[in-house]
């Protein structure tokens, strides 16, 4: 996925995007809301898909568990996937992979199959998202892409924040499937969108190929990763609790160590291994996946650090948030989403802002400011909502 940050010239500074470049980061965006809205909408959806299915608790466990688990492991390994044989092709790809998983998941009679959709939906979510940011820096050059980019972020703000209010409507109003079947037409409208007006990119510069090695670590390592993440509160952190894991004839016996710090270990040298083979396959000019000289450039070494800690506030806030307030304090699913839903003010005020500040400011006083906001806002959330507060 290159996202890398290029040096402009005063020419490329001032270069104006074509007006169907707006238009196609619109269609862009658009394909993108999809994987934001399911993040958040299936967490208001999940009691009524629990007493319609009958699902045990293992089931409802993994299909919150199997999309972020497939969508975090393949995101290294599509984005240079894109660079490869053409990011609006992935784009196009992850969007029509994702609507048929949604539909798998929208007409499932049984928790397997829902888990199935969910996966398959990982797979197209990671896809899209390294596709569209790809996309968006080889169609817009100085200011363009940074207004650019300010849009892409604040539709994946807005969106994630609507998910919730979104699924508690159609959950309450209609039936749970419309919340799987609500991608069908905005990924028509997307895949038209994309391929009209978005034009296709590759990496021209690097070696073509495919680096093996790397793609499978990678995977592998993050999978390993989120898995441990994700079912350290089921299985135990270190000491093992709850139920045996049972993967076909394959099963991981209670009284032996929890499966998550083994997971975490495997996951260490899995990662440790990908950066060696990375750095051997750079130093012999072979093909890789990621490159590992970009971590010299502070802006981007700082900038995904700070990304990622902006990551883990917001949107695990968001994604935690609907499920705590039907939960823990008894809101209705339509409720918890209106409740939610405004997050989704603070993006489209911040969002025409924040474009103009940069350019006045620079990014680094953007960059700030969202980070100081962010804490006010943690910890004014932390301290209003509590078990004992007043519904």
């Amino acid at each position: 996925m290159d996202t890398s940050p290029v040096r402009q010239t005063s020419t490329e500074e001032n270069q104006k995007a074509p007006r169907a470049y707006w238009f196609a980061l619109g269609f862009i965006s658009m394909g993108v809301t999809m994987v934001m809205i399911d993040a958040t909408i299936v967490n208001v959806a999940i009691p009524q898909v629990t007493a319609d299915l009958k699902l045990v608790p293992t089931d409802i466990q993994w299909i919150n568990s199997i999309y972020a688990l497939v969508f975090a492991s393949l995101l290294i390994s599509v984005g240079k996937l894109g660079d490869s044989i053409g990011r609006r092709l992935i784009f196009v790809m992850g969007v029509t992979i994702f609507v048929l998983a949604s539909v798998i998941a929208a007409t499932a009679q049984t928790g397997e199959v829902i888990i199935v959709g969910r996966a398959l939906q990982g797979v197209g979510g990671a896809m899209m998202i390294t596709s569209s940011l790809s996309l968006l820096n080889t169609m817009f050059r100085g200011k363009d892409r940074a207004i650019a980019f300010a849009i892409w972020g604040a539709t994946v703000g807005t969106v994630a924040a609507l998910g919730p209010l979104l699924g508690g409507f159609l959950t309450s109003s209609y039936s749970w499937r419309w919340a799987f079947l609500i991608n069908v037409p905005i990924a028509i409208v997307s895949i038209t969108g994309a391929l009209l007006l978005a034009p296709e990119s590759k990496d021209t510069v690097s070696k073509p190929g495919l680096d093996l090695p790397g793609v499978l670590l990678s995977a592998f390592g993050l999978g390993a990763l989120i898995f441990g993440l994700i079912e350290g509160q089921n299985y135990g952190w270190w000491a093992p609790r709850g139920s045996d894991i049972a993967i076909g004839p394959f099963s991981w016996p209670v009284e032996a160590i929890s499966p998550v710090p083994i997971a975490f270990a495997l996951s260490l040298l899995a990662l440790f291994l990908f950066i060696r083979v990375e750095a051997s396959r750079a130093s012999e000019e072979q093909v890789i996946t990621l490159d590992l000289t970009l971590f010299k450039i502070r802006s981007f070494a700082w900038g995904n650090l700070i990304g990622l800690c902006i990551m883990f506030g917001e949107f695990g806030m968001i994604l935690t948030l609907p499920i705590y307030l039907q939960n823990g304090l008894g809101y209705t699913a339509l409720k918890a989403g209106v409740t939610t839903a405004f997050i989704m003010l603070g993006a489209l005020i911040a969002a025409p802002a924040s474009g103009k500040f940069t350019q006045a400011r620079g990014p680094l006083a953007v960059v700030r400011t969202g980070l100081i906001l962010e804490v006010i806002a943690m910890i004014g959330v932390g301290a209003t909502y509590s078990a004992d507060a007043t519904q």
